[in-house]
This record gives C-alpha cells, sequence and structure tokens, in this order.
C-alpha cells in the first residue's frame, strides 16, 4: 500500500465519518417509517427519529466540510444513543453498531484535526516574514 499524503490521508478518514453518517440518518429514517406505517399511535417515537435523522445528515455535512466539532458532535451522538438502547435490553446490536460507527467517527474526528492542523502549518509556513535587523 502505497503512503498518502497526511492531507490525502486525512481527507480520506474524513470521508469514511461523512458516509458513516450518511448511513446512520438513512438507515434511522428508513426504521423510523417502519414504525410509523406498522403503529402510527407512536408519534414521538417518529418524532425524535426525525429529529435523529436531521442531526445525522447535518453532522454528515459538517464533517464533509470537516468542521471538528461536528465530527465531535457525531461521535457524543452515538454514545448517546447506544446507553439509550443498552438501556433498553438491546445488547448485541448496540454494541455492534456502535463498534462500526464508532470506529467510522474516530477517524473522521482524527481526519478533521490532521486536516486542520496541516492547512495550520501550510498557512503559517507560507507567511510572509518580517527582515530581520
Amino acid at each position: 500500500m502505497r503512503d498518502l499524503h497526511p492531507l490525502d490521508r486525512a481527507q480520506r478518514d474524513i470521508d469514511v465519518a461523512t458516509y458513516a453518517a450518511i448511513v446512520s440518518g438513512t438507515f434511522t429514517l428508513v426504521m423510523a417509517l417502519l414504525v410509523f406505517m406498522a403503529d402510527a399511535d407512536t408519534p414521538l417515537t417518529t418524532v425524535t427519529a426525525a429529529l435523529d435523522v436531521v442531526c445525522s445528515y447535518g453532522l454528515a455535512y459538517g464533517i464533509a466540510r470537516r468542521i471538528r466539532a461536528a465530527a465531535i458532535a457525531a461521535l457524543a451522538l452515538l454514545v448517546l444513543s447506544t446507553v439509550s438502547r443498552l438501556s433498553q435490553g438491546m445488547y448485541v446490536s448496540a454494541v455492534t453498531a456502535a463498534a462500526v460507527f464508532g470506529y467510522c467517527y474516530v477517524r473522521g474526528i482524527r481526519g478533521t484535526f490532521a486536516y486542520r492542523a496541516h492547512r495550520l502549518a501550510s498557512t503559517t509556513s507560507a507567511a510572509p516574514r518580517a527582515p530581520a535587523a
């Protein structure tokens, strides 16, 4: 495997986290629609699922724009939803999904921070210097 430029590696990590957030939002949307069609008497579940979908897509957009806070928020949302699922008794599915998505979101955090560090380093090294006295 060839060694990637740090900026390319960071972008690849950012892309992985972006796609993970899109998949998470789409999966939540499909599940919310299935629950709504099966039992229309659960408006609270549908509203919270819709809010989760909007958050997932918004965080995917933020990660794609290389916003570090969005990558961290995606991991925090994953941790909160995993704790919620564990409290409801969904052990195997919650842990498996959390492991896969957690790995992707950690890569996104690493990528956004690496991208920022690389950009800052290239900006400060290209800045004009004052002449020596």
